[in-house]
């Protein structure tokens, strides 16, 4: 990934090149160009690349060491999204309540690795395949939901979800004819309806 940094001399980017976990020597520093720098509000700096996998699964492992726990993670980056793998025992409270703290996990990540990132990637973390199996059986769920909804010609009220779990749905719905999606409610109740057309 590619960061956009200001610094006033060499001393100064190092140590702001440290607050954000980038070692000065394994990064390529080059001046920013005119319009990335003005993007920022800055007439000039230095567009800093670095290896997005490694100083994620990094950054993963020292929040998992604060959390007292010890596991193996896995970066891998494609064109629009690090994908962060966490494997090892007891992730149950790594993974939290339905999932929530593994969401909040991926929240702070996206929020630290992308800080100002001339192009941010989504950061997705899973944990001992937790999302994985949750998908699969969201995918079965919504499944039914449109079969019911086309066969008895009625709306379908899914359970209340997440943002992501709703995008999928949507996404899903959106695929198949006969039927459409909506999401409805307030937060953390929002859930999705399945209408047939």
């Amino acid at each position: 990934m590619k960061y956009f940094v200001y610094s006033e001399n060499e001393e100064q980017l190092k140590e702001i090149l440290e607050g954000m976990d980038l070692n000065i020597d394994e990064v390529e520093i080059d001046e920013a160009p005119i319009d990335i720098a003005s993007s920022f509000g800055k007439e000039a700096g230095f567009l800093v690349s670095e290896r997005a996998p490694e100083r994620a699964a990094r950054f993963t492992k020292r929040i998992l060491y604060m959390m007292g726990m010890k596991a193996k993670v896995k970066a891998v980056e494609s064109e629009d999204t690090i994908n962060i793998e966490i494997d090892g025992e007891d992730l149950g409270n790594l993974i939290g309540s339905q999932g929530r703290t593994l969401e909040a996990l991926q929240i702070i990540l996206n929020a630290v690795l992308n800080k100002n990132a001339v192009q941010k990637k989504h950061i997705y973390v899973d944990a001992g395949g937790y999302k994985k199996r949750k998908l699969e059986s969201l995918k079965k769920v919504v499944q039914e939901a449109i079969n019911k909804a086309k066969k008895e010609g009625k709306p379908v009220a899914l359970d209340p979800m997440s943002a992501y779990e709703r995008k999928i749905v949507h996404e899903i719905v959106s695929g198949i004819d006969g039927v459409r999606s909506e999401s409805q409610g307030e937060e953390p109740n929002r859930n999705v309806i399945v209408y047939p057309e």
